[in-house]
């Protein structure tokens, strides 16, 4: 499975909240039916829904923890973890319900695998170690698996980092005084000295905007028929200001 693109991101835990939601809507139907005492039936097929919409709300979650490899920035990573730290309780929850209706009507214990929520677990571990054995203990009171709490720690994620974004501002600022710099003193411009000012100009905003600001830009543009540009990040907002209807070039 590939990485989750920064620019997707949102979507993505926009989907983790649908599959979050439509878990919480089959737990509820569940608690329902089980104070009407239902038959053996009923309660296996209760039980299959219920751990098959756990299943993918928690793998959904698992995933974007893997998955998420792209420069963060600091807000998106705290809501993770606070996030991670908020579904140990419905995961706990999960279970005993599991293991109440199983022993409750006679059916087999179904049990996650051993390195089930490893992943959330390393990044509790990760980035609260203060939690990491209260958290442990909850997990081994359920009879959960606690491999997380004692592997490898995640390795957490590249978030945006100052240092280089007052560097990105610095050189974005150097690149277009000497732009200016060199527009002023030189008016008259060959071909070449266009294009190259034009492209230090391009550099210069791009430096400073994906300093200033979050997101990712994309583009599609077809150039001739048999030439096409794909471009994300950097490189499209670079492209978007040097080729993107550009001023004329001076004649000398």
């Amino acid at each position: 499975m590939g990485h989750v693109k920064k620019s997707s991101i949102s979507d993505f835990e926009e989907s983790i909240e649908l599959k979050k939601q439509d878990y919480f809507a089959c737990l509820q139907k569940t608690l329902s039916l089980i104070r009407k005492s239902p038959q053996y039936d009923e309660v296996t097929d209760i039980i299959n829904e219920l751990h098959n919409k756990g299943v993918a709300y928690f793998n959904q979650f698992t995933i974007s923890i893997d998955e998420y490899t792209h420069k963060l920035s600091t807000d998106t990573k705290n809501r993770k973890v606070e996030d991670a730290i908020g579904i140990i309780d419905v995961i706990i929850l999960h279970w005993k319900t599991l293991e109440m209706l199983s022993k409750k009507h006679s059916l087999n214990r179904i049990t996650p695998p051993d390195n089930a929520y490893a992943s959330i677990q390393r990044l509790i571990r990760h980035f609260h170690p203060e939690l990491t054995d209260e958290l442990k203990q909850k997990f081994m009171d359920a009879k959960l698996p606690i491999s997380g709490f004692e592997g490898n720690k995640h390795s957490g994620w590249k978030i945006g980092d100052k240092k280089m974004t007052i560097t990105q501002l610095v050189l974005g600022l150097v690149f277009l005084i000497i732009t200016g710099i060199l527009i002023f003193t030189y008016p008259k411009l060959s071909g070449m000295e266009y294009l190259f000012i034009r492209a230090l100009l391009s550099l210069g905003l791009t430096l400073i905007g994906t300093a200033l600001f979050e997101g990712t830009a994309e583009i599609n543009w077809t150039i001739k028929k048999s030439l096409s540009v794909k471009a994300t990040s950097w490189v499209a907002l670079f492209i978007l200001l040097n080729f993107i209807n550009p001023p004329s070039a001076p004649v000398p």
